[in-house]
């Protein structure tokens, strides 16, 4: 699955167990609800991973690769027509 390939690797290291169960809840968010704000990463229920959400778990430029794969699974609305 390619969310999965994109939210998985981190430069070619293996991820914590804890990245790893930060990527299924927002997998399991995503298959439950369709799609995610990515504000609510640094919210309940995320926040329960770590208390500062994302930010606890992932470095800066791999926030923003996570919040970028999920911003590109919104729908986009068809501005030419």
């Amino acid at each position: 699955m390619a969310s999965n390939e994109a939210l998985s690797s981190e430069e070619g290291r293996p991820l914590t167990a804890t990245q790893l169960d930060f990527l299924e809840r927002i997998i399991d968010w995503l298959a439950q609800n369709g799609t995610i704000d990515p504000g609510i990463l640094w919210e309940a229920p995320f926040d329960r991973v770590h208390p500062q959400g994302i930010s606890g778990i992932f470095d800066e430029e791999r926030i923003k690769s996570i919040v970028s794969t999920l911003q590109s699974f919104e729908p986009r609305i068809d501005e030419a027509g």
